[in-house]
């Protein structure tokens, strides 16, 4: 039940906003980080819609996309933060959480959702919904989403999905190294979604979350 989440810091990525109980959470903060949205995969009117259903929440987009014309309308948007990446090697680099800055990034867009919790302050950070093994899925024609099988993918053949594996691959590496940082600062983490590959950060039941 998601709508015991409502009043809580929620913070929701990508097409969560098609939940049907997203106008009702009200989550106080969306991210989108993903090339589909740039390249037209995801219509840009993704933006608007969000904005319908939650006036209230802010909006982090990728600093790529800052200068490209479809994007223009949102330069000065007042709830529209615009996020400057860096990549960060997954085993000696010093991370950088500072969203004001250039973060770290691995590959994906939980991993900024991560870093914007940290710069508000969070020690203690809940993830729900992320199983990491989408991909095999889709290679075996089965639903890879919480709606069904990701349309995004209709058109893959064996290479697209070689591609990407490799950054799957990095993404989970990912994970793991965030989780070793996380430890050094004495913040907590954890998985409330028991389905999937995601065991990089301890196991917790969503009703114990709650508390």
């Amino acid at each position: 039940d998601l709508l015991k989440l409502k009043g809580k810091n929620v913070i929701m990525v990508n097409r969560s906003f098609k939940l049907k109980d997203y106008e009702k959470l009200s989550p106080k903060f969306h991210l989108f980080i993903d090339p589909k949205l740039a390249m037209g995969i995801w219509p840009i009117d993704y933006v608007e819609e969000i904005f319908k259903k939650s006036s209230s929440v802010k909006i982090f987009l990728n600093a790529d996309w800052y200068n490209l014309d479809k994007f223009s309308k949102y330069r000065n948007h007042q709830q529209i933060y615009w996020v400057k990446f860096h990549p960060v090697s997954l085993f000696n680099s010093q991370y950088s959480f500072d969203l004001t800055k250039s973060i770290s990034s691995g590959s994906t867009v939980i991993e900024c959702a991560i870093t914007l919790t940290i710069y508000l302050g969070s020690k203690d950070i809940n993830i729900l919904g992320v199983e990491g093994n989408g991909i095999s899925k889709l290679m075996c024609n089965q639903d890879s989403h919480w709606d069904g099988t990701d349309p995004d993918y209709k058109k893959h053949n064996s290479l697209l999905f070689a591609n990407d594996m490799i950054n799957a691959s990095r993404g989970i590496r990912q994970w793991h190294a965030i989780s070793r940082e996380l430890k050094k600062q004495k913040i907590k983490i954890f998985n409330l979604t028991k389905e999937g590959i995601l065991d990089a950060y301890k196991y917790k039941d969503f009703e114990e979350s709650l508390n």
